[in-house]
This record gives C-alpha cells, sequence and structure tokens, in this order.
C-alpha cells in the first residue's frame, strides 16, 4: 500500500491554496503538525495488534477526517482533506465516482459535524458508496 508522507501533504496544501486562493502561512502553512503526524503514522502503523483503520477506505476517511476536525493548516483544510484521501486512494487502486458538489459537501458536513450530525462512521460509509476499482 503506498502512504502519502508529510511533506506531499503540506505541498498539496499549497498547491490547492495557490489554485483555488486561500492563506499559506509561513514554511509550512501548518496550525497543528501533531495532528497530521498522527494521522499519517496511525494509518501505516496500528497501535493496537487489531488494525483500527483496516482498509484503504477505512484510512482514506481517518485521514480526511483528522485534516478537517484537527484543523492542522491555517488554511485549506477541507480541499486538502478530500483531496489527499483522494489521490491516497487513487495511488491504491480505487477512484470515486462523485461529482464536485459532493466533495464539497461531505467536507463540509464534516467541518460543521456539531451541526450536521456526520460521524467518522458515516464519512467511511460515503467513502464505500462513492469508490470504485480503477478499471
Amino acid at each position: 500500500m503506498r502512504f502519502p508522507d508529510i511533506k506531499e501533504i503540506i505541498h498539496l496544501n499549497q498547491l490547492l491554496i495557490e489554485r483555488y486562493g486561500g492563506n499559506f502561512n509561513g514554511l509550512d502553512n501548518l496550525l497543528n503538525r501533531n495532528s497530521l503526524e498522527w494521522v499519517l503514522d496511525i494509518i501505516q502503523h496500528p497501535l493496537f495488534v487489531e488494525d483500527q483503520y483496516p482498509t484503504v477506505i477505512h484510512k482514506a476517511a481517518i485521514l480526511a477526517w483528522i485534516i478537517i476536525d484537527g484543523h492542522v493548516f491555517y488554511d485549506g483544510n477541507k480541499r486538502t482533506s478530500m483531496f489527499a484521501a483522494i489521490r491516497f486512494l487513487q495511488w491504491n487502486g480505487y477512484q470515486l465516482d462523485v461529482t464536485p458538489q459532493e466533495i464539497i459537501d461531505i467536507s463540509l458536513q464534516v467541518a460543521n459535524k456539531h451541526e450536521s450530525g456526520i460521524t467518522y462512521n458515516n464519512l467511511v460509509q460515503w467513502f464505500i458508496d462513492h469508490i470504485r476499482p480503477f478499471s
């Protein structure tokens, strides 16, 4: 399985801000480096005998969830989270069958989880409902 590293996620955030607008602060735009390091580590190296995130879908979902919910960057968390998850899925043989608006909608639901009621498990199910292997 191919995993992203911290430099790739930071670079993705920078590219998305350059392309779609926003503010890139400092050298890496990181507000919460620990959350990003934690999620990148946990998807590769489970803490327990039983992997908490056993499938590529679970790993993509927790990556997206933590980038948004952990406010990893000063700006661009929603965009970066979904693009990072999509890229991770692509590296591992999958693609999402979704519209850009569906990606925006789900990332806004996660960002506003207290109002939307979405949970991590709902996000996993969203990925399951929209994923397919590359043809």
